[in-house]
């Protein structure tokens, strides 16, 4: 636990996302989300962000961690790509690349290779409560070509009913508020180049394309709009 003065209660795993939603809707040092001034609360939405860390950096320097423990959970985020360095140092970066801790996209000269890629687009905090499965599918025929079907399923898991998505940018009453809207998701799927796509579906009409804009991949892109408690399936096909 990390105990933050001016606080009522210590910070550990089981409380932190509650503890963080709390003062990002009432700051200590603002009004709440819902009080006037309004521009106050916006200021001071993310202070309890700072505190966190202060808190934390303050007992890294006290050394009473359980060090190997921590650096099994750095590496484990940095495999995963949670956390992604980069330092203004070329030899330390070169490190880094080759470790693929840097965020940089490298696909091998040959072979195949995949990469789906959500951006949420939708000004709201909806994407802990999307549900994605990714299914991928390579037929090989006799003359040496190869027949590729991706398809992706989202489920949207916030209960509460919308008949109409509306893009707006808009705090809500509280932050769970700001996750039972519309998802509004920019999909983009990394391919090789020089792909020949022989079918779509599932996305909104009239936004796919592809773009051929890297010599390194090609990319198949669209807008998906899921309402709460709906599900959808985008699938593509195309020859490699």
């Amino acid at each position: 636990p990390i105990s933050l003065p001016g606080y009522s209660e210590a910070v550990d795993a089981a409380n932190l996302v509650s503890f963080l939603k709390t003062y990002w809707a009432a700051p200590k040092e603002a009004p709440s989300l819902g009080e006037k001034p309004w521009q106050e609360w916006w200021k001071h939405r993310k202070d309890v962000m700072g505190d966190v860390l202060g808190a934390v950096f303050l007992r890294l320097s006290t050394g009473e961690v359980d060090w190997p423990a921590l650096l099994r959970a750095v590496l484990s985020a940095l495999e995963e790509k949670h956390i992604l360095l980069y330092v203004n140092h070329p030899q330390a970066q070169a490190v880094l690349a080759r470790r693929g801790w840097d965020g940089a996209l490298s696909p091998p000269a040959q072979g195949d290779y995949l990469m789906v890629v959500d951006t949420n687009v939708g000004f709201n905090k909806v994407n802990p409560r999307i549900q994605e499965a990714i299914t991928y599918t390579v037929r090989l025929d006799g003359a040496g070509g190869a027949e590729a079907e991706l398809t992706v399923r989202y489920v949207h898991g916030a209960t509460k009913p919308i008949t109409t998505c509306v893009q707006e940018a808009r705090y809500g009453d509280s932050y769970d508020d700001m996750q039972e809207r519309c998802y509004w998701d920019y999909l983009r799927v990394l391919v090789p180049p020089g792909v020949e796509v022989l079918g779509h579906e599932g996305l909104e009409e009239g936004t796919f394309e592809v773009l051929r804009e890297d010599r390194r991949y090609d990319t198949l892109a669209g807008l998906l709009v899921l309402k709460p408690r709906e599900g959808r399936t985008i699938r593509f096909v195309y020859r490699l």
